[in-house]
């Protein structure tokens, strides 16, 4: 076989820089090259179409792999995996430094090692090609090696783009075309290989498929001639299939070390159809002798659970014994189960989930009883009316946005004395601003009327500060009056009222409120009878004081100057470097502004961050049920509240409505009879909890009593048939008979009829309510 060893045409790793080839030369134009062209790499080869990539066969010591030509490469790379294939681990050697480059993904790249003056033959028909060509080793390449700049630019092979082959021009002036690298070449060269090879291959040449082929020779079929076909039809007595194993001269067994562990497969449920089938299969080739049942030496005996010692029968009944208690085994009955946990919950007390678990334990068992008593505690309605929620409440804070500049939103509030003053006086009404926290305090008898309230608002605020924007204030019935709602749209001022009996949502006025409390137990004397002679004082000492919230106190923000105090004339007095009505003034106070809304956003997230660690976000949507305390409703005559339920409903809820500063308020469904407002914070509200597990139980709640107390709402009625008058008199009117739904009683099925009569003396309240809505005509009746 010709060779070819041309020094010009072979790149040479010798100490010649012009070779290009010198590891040297080649670690140091690589890394410049990295910094300045990171375009190119192999990443773009790999996913070329197939076909369109140079690849030739290279044979190393006998051995062969692809070489991959890239244009865009600037070195020549060889992978991990190749120079574990072609045994070259002894050639290579450590870099004095690390070559880094970029790849055309922009990923880094980085070679520690390399191999020198590597012996490489490029065969073609009629002989070969030999060049030695350096090196670098990477674990990232995906294919055997690549061939870039460094050996093209003095191999000059040429390129043929369309049938993509490779061609070198030979020492004496002729043309070689390189043999292409394919797949199929390794297993020609190699013919049976290893595994270890072959899996070495198969990582290399993943794009190919590899078939692997079983040959024989097939014989004709041989087909039983027809007569003797209907012979065996006529007489299959005669002629049965042949049954149990042939007969061998070896029988194989599987011997068993000692100790060794049992194997376990992954176990899964079949479908009732593949369960027939198997047991059909099983049963037959049983019969047939041809399988009979396992009998391995490390199998486990079945135990038969029915003569376990855990396990007794008395009386038709299954008991299991566990540490000397006998417990009753009970099927799985949705009835049996529902009566067993009811008696063991709502007859014992309804306690919580351990104790009602303690007391099944004692007595009962099934596979699912600890988690259908849990679920069974927690939907009790018992139990979700009577007792207190040990959670954190629900409705995460959410302040209201900081004003823009003092006196744009006020918070007001009424503020009970309990005593009447010398004067007359039982109530402070407390009007806060939300910027600069500055209040008026104004004494008002206890029967002040609304037209009272704007009077005392217009003569202590407006006529001082003008018109506020909004308006923060609870439920009072002045603050809810048409008086007070056409005083404030003529004003153009915006009323925001918090829910019902929810103090925290006007929390700037309460605090105020509990300030002036504290202030006024230092400063009245026991008869109180004179609290109202102190509000100037308790009013100057609030506003002379540094709030919390702006870092100032109240008056040095309204009037650009802190008041002097007794205590202030023992001191030089400090001369303001800017008069009032300069810029250099009116920049000071801008700027002091700035620094109160710094202050006060500061604060606010404080107070989130605070708030927030003990309360839960509320996630009730229209269309619910839930609870509401019964503290938000009115107390009956003659009930106790402490022996009250802790909640009443359960109602739906029909909006997400308010915009109070800790959380959403629902406007719930509640009955009209109760006369309360309909809208409640997250807090005063409960989830209601239900299941469908135990359909056969009884309503958990206790039986009705007699009286108002416990009709929720009248939620239909009908007309009796009365006789007709047997004379000319004038015939007698229908009665009415009204559908009655008890309180906690949701249950369609436990509704009653009553007539008017009978409502009358226990809940007139609810028959008259009922009867105005239907004078509206917001109520259908029903014709039998």
């Amino acid at each position: 076989m010709a060779q070819a060893t041309d020094s010009n045409v072979v790149p040479q790793t010798r100490s010649d820089p012009s070779s290009l080839c010198s590891m040297n030369v080649f670690v140091e134009e690589l890394e410049e090259w990295s910094r300045s062209d990171p375009l190119a790499s192999w990443t773009a080869l790999v996913k070329a179409p197939k076909g369109e990539m140079f690849v030739s066969e290279v044979v190393i010591g006998g051995r062969k792999a692809g070489a991959y030509y890239d244009t865009c490469s600037t070195g020549n790379f060889i992978s991990c995996a190749c120079v574990e294939r072609l045994h070259l681990q002894g050639r290579v050697q450590r870099l004095n430094r690390p070559v880094e480059s970029t790849c055309a993904n922009k990923q880094r790249m980085v070679v520690n090692d390399y191999l020198q003056d590597v012996e490489c033959c490029f065969p073609y028909a009629g002989g070969e090609l030999r060049h030695r060509v350096s090196f670098l080793v990477s674990d990232e390449l995906p294919m055997d090696m690549l061939l870039g700049m460094h050996y093209l630019s003095v191999a000059q092979p040429q390129f043929n783009l369309d049938r993509k082959v490779v061609k070198h021009t030979l020492p004496g002036g002729g043309t070689a075309r390189l043999h292409k690298f394919k797949a199929s070449s390794l297993i020609e060269s190699h013919g049976c290989m290893c595994a270890a090879t072959f899996y070495n291959y198969y990582k290399q040449n993943q794009e190919e498929g590899m078939y692997l082929v079983y040959v024989s020779a097939a014989g004709k079929p041989v087909k039983m001639p027809p007569e003797i076909e209907g012979v065996v039809a006529k007489y299959p007595d005669l002629f049965e299939e042949p049954t149990g194993v042939v007969e061998r001269e070896v029988v194989h067994a599987i011997e068993i070390i000692p100790g060794s562990s049992i194997l376990k497969g992954r176990i899964y449920r079949m479908s009732p159809g593949e369960l027939d089938e198997l047991r059909r299969q099983l049963k037959e080739l049983v019969e047939k002798g041809w399988i009979r049942p396992s009998v391995p030496p490390y199998g486990l005996e079945a135990k038969d659970k029915v003569t376990s010692a855990e396990f007794e029968l008395v009386n038709g009944l299954l008991f299991l014994e566990k540490a000397g208690n006998k417990r009753l085994c009970v099927p799985n009955n949705e009835c049996l189960r529902s009566l067993f946990l009811g008696e063991c919950h709502n007859a014992t007390g309804h306690f919580g989930y351990k104790k009602t678990a303690a007391n099944l334990l004692q007595r009962f068992w099934w596979p699912t009883m600890m988690r259908d008593a849990q679920l069974y505690v927690e939907t009790c309605q018992v139990c979700q009316r009577d007792k207190p929620r040990t959670q954190a409440p629900l409705g995460l804070l959410k302040p209201l946005p900081i004003p823009e500049r003092p006196g744009e939103s006020l918070s007001m509030d009424f503020m009970d004395t309990l005593v009447t003053s010398k004067s007359g006086m039982r109530h402070i009404f407390v009007i806060v601003d939300r910027f600069i926290k500055y209040a008026r305090l104004v004494a008002m008898p206890e029967t002040a009327r609304t037209e009272y309230v704007i009077r005392m608002f217009k003569e202590n605020w407006v006529r001082d500060f003008g018109l506020p924007k909004s308006i923060i204030s609870d439920r009072d019935v002045r603050f809810t009056s048409e008086l007070w709602k056409a005083a404030a749209a003529e004003q153009g001022t915006q009323l925001q009222m918090t829910s019902g009996n929810h103090l925290e949502a006007n929390g700037q006025a309460e605090q105020l409120n509990r300030v002036v409390q504290h202030l006024l137990r230092h400063y009245i004397k026991p008869s109180q009878v004179e609290w109202d002679e102190k509000l100037a004082l308790i009013a100057s000492l609030y506003n002379n004081a540094v709030h919390s919230a702006t870092g100032t106190s109240p008056n040095s923000l309204l009037l650009t100057f802190k008041p002097r105090l007794p205590l202030d004339f023992l001191f030089p007095e400090n001369q303001s470097t800017s008069a009032p009505g300069t810029l250099e003034f009116a920049y000071r106070y801008e700027q002091k502004m700035q620094q109160v809304v710094e202050q006060m956003q500061k604060a606010q997230a404080a107070m989130i961050e605070s708030v927030n660690k003990h309360r839960r976000e509320s996630s009730f949507q229209v269309g619910d049920r839930v609870w509401v305390k019964s503290s938000e409703l009115g107390q009956e005559h003659g009930i106790s509240r402490k022996l009250m339920p802790q909640y009443f409903g359960p109602w739906e809820v029909l909006d997400i409505v308010g915009t109070d500063p800790d959380g959403p308020s629902y406007v719930v469904r509640i009955p009209g009879h109760l006369r309360t407002y309909p809208v409640f914070h997250a807090s005063k509200l409960a989830p209601f909890k239900e299941t469908n597990q135990f359909p056969s139980c009884h309503s958990m709640l206790a039986p009705t009593m007699d009286g108002e107390v416990d009709i929720d709402d009248i939620v239909d009625h009908r007309e009796l048939p009365v006789a007709r008058p047997t004379g000319r008199g004038r015939p007698l009117k229908p009665k009415l008979q009204y559908r009655v739904r008890f309180r906690h009683h949701i249950d369609p099925k436990e509704d009653r009829w009553f007539t008017s009569e009978e409502l009358m003396q226990t809940a007139p309240q609810v028959v008259a309510h009922y009867e105005r809505s239907l004078q509206k005509g917001k109520r259908p009746m029903i014709e039998d």
